[in-house]
C-alpha cells in the first residue's frame, strides 16, 4: 500500500499576500530601510500599500524622500506610516484643485525642506489633518504648507511653529502658521499668518466660508488690536483677488460687534479698526498666491 503524504492547499489568497509581501520587500528605497519593520510588521501596513509606499518613495526626489523620513521618524503619536500612506493615496494617483501643492511628492519635498531632519513644532498636526480631513471646501493644510514653503524660502528657520493656540480673554485662536521676525514691529513679538484655500470664488457675504472666517477673526482682532495688526498676514488664493472689497467690509463689520466693542472699549475698537483698514489698504496686510 502506497504512503500517503499530506498535501498543502495554497489558497490564491494566500499565494497573492505571500507575493505582495515579497514585492514589499524587493521595492523599499534605501531611505525607508530604517523603518521596513514597523511598515511592513504586524501593525503595519497591508502589503499591497506597503509596496505602493516603497514603489512612490522611491521614486521621489532626495528633498521628498526626507520628508518622509522626517515623519516617520517622529515621536509624536499623530504621526506614523499610516499617516504617509493616507497622503499618497489621497494626493499619489491624480492632481487635484484643493491640493496647493499638487502632487503628493509636492507634500512631502516641503515638508523636506522645512524640517530636513524633525517636525518643526506642530508640523504633524498640520500633516494628520491634511491626511484624515475628508472635506474638500475645508482642506487648508496643503496651502499652509505652501505658504510656509514661499515664507521660508531658503531660510526654514523663519517658520517658529504651525497650529499654535493663542489666549485672548476667554476665546482660543488656533494660529495657522507663526513666523519669526527681527527685526520685529513695534509691539510684535511674531508674525501671524491665516491661510485660506478657498479654491472658488465666494458667492457672497452669506458664503458660509466668510462666514466662518468672520467669526475667526473677531478673535484675531482682539490679539492684534494693540499692534495695529502690524504682526498679521492674511493669504488667500488669486480665485477671491477680485472680490477684495467685499472680503474687507465683512471684516470691518467684525469690529462693531458688540462682543469687540464691549471687551475693547470703544477708544480702542476705533483705532483697531482705523489701523486694520489702513493696513489692508497698504497691501501688506492681505496677500494673493497661485499654486
Amino acid at each position: 500500500m502506497p504512503i500517503l503524504r499530506p498535501t498543502r492547499v495554497v489558497t490564491t489568497t494566500v499565494l497573492i499576500a505571500v507575493l505582495a509581501v515579497e514585492l514589499a520587500a524587493q521595492s523599499v528605497p534605501n531611505c525607508l530601510r530604517p523603518f521596513y519593520t514597523d511598515i511592513i510588521g504586524p501593525a503595519g501596513l497591508a502589503p499591497a500599500n506597503a509596496y505602493r509606499l516603497f514603489r512612490k518613495v522611491g521614486r521621489y526626489n532626495p528633498q521628498a524622500q526626507n520628508g518622509v523620513v522626517a515623519m516617520l521618524a517622529s515621536p509624536s503619536e499623530l504621526i506614523d506610516h499610516d499617516t504617509v500612506d493616507q497622503i499618497i493615496e489621497s494626493f499619489g494617483s491624480v492632481v487635484v484643485d484643493f491640493n496647493a501643492l499638487r502632487t503628493d511628492e509636492g507634500i512631502f519635498e516641503v515638508v523636506g525642506q522645512l524640517s530636513p531632519t524633525e517636525l518643526k513644532p506642530g508640523l504633524d498636526r498640520v500633516l494628520s489633518d491634511l491626511a484624515m480631513d475628508t472635506d474638500p471646501a475645508e482642506k487648508g493644510a496643503s496651502f499652509t504648507l505652501l505658504m510656509a514653503k514661499q515664507i521660508a524660502g531658503e531660510n526654514p528657520a523663519r517658520i517658529s511653529a504651525f497650529e499654535v493656540e493663542y489666549v485672548t480673554g476667554s476665546r482660543v485662536r488656533r494660529i495657522d502658521i507663526v513666523e519669526n521676525c527681527a527685526p520685529c514691529p513695534p509691539g510684535v513679538t511674531a508674525i501671524l499668518h491665516e491661510n485660506k484655500n478657498w479654491t472658488t470664488a465666494l458667492s457672497g457675504a452669506t458664503d458660509i466660508r466668510l462666514v466662518r472666517f468672520a467669526d475667526e477673526f473677531r478673535r484675531d482682532i482682539l490679539l492684534h488690536a494693540d499692534s495695529s495688526f502690524a504682526g498679521y498676514r492674511l493669504n488667500l488664493r488669486t480665485t477671491v483677488q477680485g472680490q477684495d472689497s467685499l472680503l474687507k467690509s465683512e471684516l470691518l463689520r467684525q469690529f462693531d460687534d458688540p462682543s469687540i466693542v464691549d471687551e475693547l472699549g470703544q477708544a480702542r475698537q476705533s483705532a483697531a479698526r482705523d489701523a486694520f483698514e489702513a493696513a489692508w489698504n497698504s497691501g501688506t496686510l492681505v496677500r494673493y498666491f497661485t499654486p
